[in-house]
Parts: structure tokens; sequence; C-alpha cells
């Protein structure tokens, strides 16, 4: 027959069960991120000409980035987003510097755009000023070599005139130009396009890849405890012997 002693006991180990598992479960959802991450990778073949100070340029429902300076040299390379994002790309393109083209002067450079293959066939033998009306292809020049090139510190005010030359750029003529948007959506294939006359000289692909989410340090440490109520409690729900007395 139980005493009162076990009776108490055993009240209590069910009301820990209950407890401990109840937390453990609200910590496990408050561990949980909603969202998973996004970053995209570019896989990029040049066959004859290096692309270098590369800037991505990518759009999501609620937000446009810039991140910089990437290089492609000749031959196969892949370029990834170090950033992961909160929100999946939709919308895309790189531009870069690449020089010595034929009929060049020597260190002579030009913009380089990695754009849809559409809209690079549709340029092949176009000169900029044709494709776009308001950005001078000299004016990009200065502003990738000069403003992406080299090193500024955090919000330093000649940096952030160039952000705002590329995000005009990138959000003015490379989206409303003649030949229409240039960007290419995650996981399309691309072109790689010089100029000024539109010569395309390379090719490539991107891939979006999705990062399972991931509890913060803080999350974990929670849902360990909530684990560790839920340990005790089923410790001491074994330990209590119908007579009363516990295990030794």
């Amino acid at each position: 027959m139980a005493t009162i002693g076990s009776i108490w006991r055993n009240g209590l180990a069910a009301i820990g069960r209950i407890a401990g598992g109840g937390i453990a479960a609200a910590m496990l959802v408050a561990a949980t991120p909603a969202n998973a991450g996004y970053f995209i990778s570019y896989d990029v073949s040049l066959p004859e000409f290096a692309v270098d100070t590369i800037v991505l340029y990518q759009e999501s429902p609620n937000t446009s980035s810039l991140t910089w300076a990437f290089d492609a040299p000749t031959g196969n390379s892949t370029i990834s987003d170090p950033f992961e994002r909160d929100e999946q790309t939709d919308y895309t393109f790189l531009i870069g510097l690449t020089r010595d083209l034929p009929f060049d002067a020597p260190g002579q450079e030009h913009v380089v755009l990695f754009t849809n293959t559409a809209w690079a066939q549709s340029a092949q033998g176009i000169a900029w000023g044709t494709l776009f009306n308001t950005t001078l292809e000299d004016q990009l020049v200065d502003v990738l070599k000069t403003g992406f090139g080299q090193y500024y510190g955090p919000n330093d005010p000649v940096l952030d005139g160039y952000i705002d030359d590329l995000y005009a750029f990138a959000q003015g003529d490379a989206a409303w130009g003649p030949n229409g948007e240039i960007g290419f959506a995650p996981g399309d294939e691309f072109s790689v396009i010089a100029f000024s006359d539109g010569s395309i000289i390379g090719s490539g692909v991107s891939s979006l890849v999705e990062v399972a989410p991931v509890p913060e340090p803080a999350s974990w440490a929670m849902l360990i405890v909530g684990f560790g109520l839920v340990g005790g409690a089923m410790r001491r729900r074994y330990a209590v012997q119908p007579d009363g007395a516990t295990a030794g």
C-alpha cells in the first residue's frame, strides 16, 4: 500500500514530467529560427580574358545589395557570395573590369557585364552608348577602379558616392535599357560580355544555396536546460518505488 510520502513524491514527479516537457517544448520552439538563409555562387568560364574588381548586385523582395571585390581568372573559377541572406535573391548580375582586348591600346580597361544570355546575344557588336543612355562606360570604369578597387574605411563618404553611382546604374540603365533588364535569376545560366563593342568573352551558371537554420548559442542553452528538466523528471520517475522507498 502506497504511503502518503510515496503519493507526494509521485505527485511531484508527475508535475516535473509535465512542467519539464512543457518547458522543453517551449524552448525548442524558441530555439528554432523561422527562416533559412541563402547565398549565391557563380561558376564562371573565361577562355581568354580575365575579369577583376567584380561587384555582385543582388535584389530580393525587400532589399538590394552590392558585394565586392572579386576576381575571375582565365579558365574556370567560382565566385561565391560570402554573406548569407535572410531573403531569397530573385535578380542578380555582376559587373567588373577587363583590359587588353583586341584592337585596344595596351592597358586600356573596359566594363564587363555578367548578364542573362538572351540580353548578351542581343547586345553583341553594339556600342555601350547605344545600349545605355545615361551612364558612360568611362564613368563606370572609374567607379570600379577607384571606388571598389582599393580599401576605404567604414562609412567613408568617398566610397558612399561610388556606391550610389553603381546603384544608379543597376536600378536605372541596367534595368530600363532598350534591350531590357540585364540581370538573371539564381540558378540560371549567364553570359559574360565586354565593352565597349559588346564582345562575349565567357559564360557561366549560378546556383542558389539554402542554408538550414541553426539556433543561436543562447537558444541552444535554453534548449539544453529544457532537456535537463525532462531528464531530471524521468530519473525521479524511475527512482520512486511503489512502497515509498527510493532506490539507493
